[in-house]
């Protein structure tokens, strides 16, 4: 006690000679002094002031030298310098720091609650523009520890929630704002716990998919000939597609159904196949079932040549579908409108706009990794077999036309069209329109026959191989 005495008066005496910061930085001068009088004189300074007295608490806190009441102290000494950290490895010190002393029950409900306030603070900080990237990062991992706390309290702080989702939502809303997958994944939540009203919703959902619809065509048309479009979803503002291990137990599926119903060139309109279209909100380089626009040739000859605007009306529903629903194939539209995309398109009278090929060289190449079978089908068609083509990818050429079969006979059986992209290993599979396919052994042929009005149905496809391809088969009976 005695020596404790002379330690104090010197550290006293250091004060006056050095002043009050100097003394403090004297690492042997601060491992004397007990830990209630390091504690109030950093309270209400920053942590970089005082870095010695600092290190004192946090290593004094690690090893359990504080008591419950100086433990709480200290935890809400950094619940404080969480406020204005900058720095995201010392924000990160911070939180573990209160987080631990909140689980060994040292800390209040209300201590508990301030955390997830200062939390929600620093989130909002994730989405300003005008702050250096370091302070975004902070903000980020706030976001995502919020985002955690939130997931896991399984609706016990419902208002804490909704007042997340109204920062998500407005976020969302501000073109200017950065935006973070996170503030979707928290909308989401809010959506499934009921406590984002369902005009806020149907906005978000415009907002995360109906406004990010992108419609593609191949730039040119010929003249008389159909103009492939597709759609794509570029994901926009909208929640995080990664199943991590945080919503691996409740990440749902958007699926975005699109029917193209007309389109208008040149002053031309036309009613288009009624042919729905799905983008996969979870897949979101997965661009949609391409569709073709048909004009009459009246129509053609009212269209100029040269440079004009293809706009196309589509319809667009959104479903809702929960992977952990009981009925797993039901879901719920959550919003359902038409819209207009537009492209620009070159109208030509150029004889093809996708060449037919026939070369020696690659014909190996082309047909080598490709097999067909005839086998039972597995549909519910009403036919009793189907043809299935298998490719390897190794074909340096596009394949584009229809599938026939072959009946020993000579009775020739259409399946379908097939358009397969070079390098592409998609199998084709079709059930084949017809009873009498033969199961005793004879040959049956199968053959794929060229055709340019398939092959312009691409808006990739820049060649085309223009010869048959043929497969002798037989009746291929599942063991």
């Amino acid at each position: 006690m005695a020596l404790a005495g002379v330690l104090i008066v010197a550290i006293t005496a250091g004060f006056a000679a050095n002043g009050y910061r100097m003394a403090f930085r004297d690492k042997e001068l601060v491992h004397f002094l007990p830990s209630s009088k390091l504690l109030a004189v950093i309270d209400g300074r920053d942590r970089h002031e005082m870095p010695v007295v600092y290190e004192a608490l946090e290593a004094r806190n690690r090893v359990g030298d504080l008591d419950d009441a100086q433990k709480r102290e200290f935890a809400l000494y950094c619940l404080g310098q969480m406020q204005q950290s900058q720095d995201k490895p010392e924000f990160e010190g911070y939180v573990s720091i209160f987080t631990k002393s909140y689980d060994s029950d040292v800390l209040l409900t209300s201590d508990w609650t301030r955390y997830l306030s200062v939390l929600l603070e620093r989130a909002a900080e994730a989405a300003r523009p005008d702050l250096d990237e370091e302070a975004r990062r902070v903000g980020v991992y706030a976001l995502r520890l919020l985002t955690v706390h939130v997931y896991y309290d399984k609706g016990k702080n419902d208002e804490l929630l909704r007042e997340i989702a109204e920062i998500a939502l407005s976020v969302q809303a501000d073109p200017e704002a950065i935006w973070h997958h996170r503030w979707g994944d928290l909308i989401l939540l809010a959506y499934k716990r009921g406590v984002v009203d369902s005009l806020s919703w149907g906005a978000s959902v415009r907002r995360n998919i109906m406004d990010h619809v992108v419609l593609h065509t191949r730039g040119a048309a010929r003249v008389g000939e159909p103009i492939a479009v597709s759609v794509s979803y570029d994901p926009g503002r909208s929640r995080s597609h990664r199943k991590d291990d945080v919503w691996s137990d409740w990440t749902p599926d958007f699926r975005v159904s699109v029917t193209p119903m007309r389109a208008r060139l040149g002053g031309q309109e036309t009613v288009l196949p009624d042919e729905t279209m799905h983008v996969l909100t979870d897949h979101f380089d997965a661009a949609g079932t391409q569709v073709p626009v048909v004009f009459s040739d009246e129509q053609w000859r009212s269209i100029a040549t040269g440079g004009s605007r293809l706009e196309v009306d589509l319809r667009l529903i959104v479903h809702y579908q929960n992977h952990r629903s009981e009925a797993f194939y039901e879901s719920t539209i959550v919003d359902d409108r038409t819209l207009s995309r537009s492209v620009m398109v070159m109208a030509e009278d150029s004889p093809y706009l996708v060449q037919p090929v026939v070369d020696q060289e690659r014909e190996q190449l082309v047909t080598a990794g490709l097999r067909a079978e005839i086998r039972r089908s597995r549909s519910r068609s009403g036919y009793p077999f189907e043809v299935i083509i298998q490719s390897d990818g190794g074909h340096p050429v596009a394949i584009a036309g229809y599938v026939f079969v072959i009946l020993p006979d000579g009775e020739e059986v259409q399946v379908g069209p097939w358009l397969l992209p070079p390098g592409n290993s998609r199998w084709y599979r079709e059930d084949i329109p017809a009873m009498g396919i033969p199961t005793d052994g004879r040959p049956i042929r199968v053959e794929v026959r060229p055709a340019h009005r398939i092959a312009v149905q691409s808006i990739d496809m820049r060649e085309y191989w223009a010869e048959p391809i043929d497969f002798n088969v037989r009746y291929y009976e599942d063991p």
